[in-house]
């Protein structure tokens, strides 16, 4: 048995109607660290997302990943914009909803601005992981912000090395 089936066993023994926990769920499926296809993983996520939403409607860490999900995969940018804005209105705190919202604007070219607005709000927050951090870092610098994309990677990549997704983003920086 997995140690990811292990503890949702648990997690659901003690309580089968912790909708974080679901919603926590979805997370792991989206970003798939199972080796699943995309056709694979994404039908879970949703299935996870939807039993947090049915558990509690505003919960925006589900409302996150199904707004993700139906940007990235079903590519329903008008529904996604709208269950994101729906997730940052429950909790306009949760960094990975203003994330998600603020790449759906810039990549549908509907608001450029408004779309590194929102990825600037994340990073005001102060509660970004380093994963989301390098994510903003590099489309803020497709509109040609490319300094301070490639100042705060190179301060992310002093305090971690090792991380590819920050160098990876380094190298998208310079060639910009």
């Amino acid at each position: 048995m997995t140690v990811l089936r292990l503890i949702t066993t648990r997690l659901f023994e003690l309580d089968p109607n912790y909708a974080l926990a679901y919603a926590g769920l979805a997370d792991l499926y989206i970003v798939n660290l199972k080796g699943l296809s995309q056709l694979e993983a994404i039908p879970i996520a949703k299935d996870y997302a939807t039993k947090a939403l049915l558990l509690d409607s505003a919960l925006s860490e589900a409302l996150t990943t199904l707004g993700f999900t139906q940007s990235a995969f079903d590519y329903d940018w008008k529904r996604s914009k709208s269950t994101l804005r729906k997730a940052i209105d429950y909790d306009p705190n949760y960094s990975r909803a203003h994330l998600f919202y603020g790449n759906l604007l810039q990549y549908t070219g509907e608001s450029t601005e408004q779309g590194i607005n929102e990825l600037k709000s994340v990073i005001s927050r102060s509660v970004i992981k380093q994963s989301e951090l390098c994510t903003w870092q590099k489309l803020l610098s497709l509109p040609g912000n490319t300094d301070s994309s490639y100042e705060q990677l190179k301060k992310t990549l002093a305090l971690f090395p090792a991380f590819h997704l920050a160098q990876g983003n380094l190298v998208f920086v310079l060639f910009s």
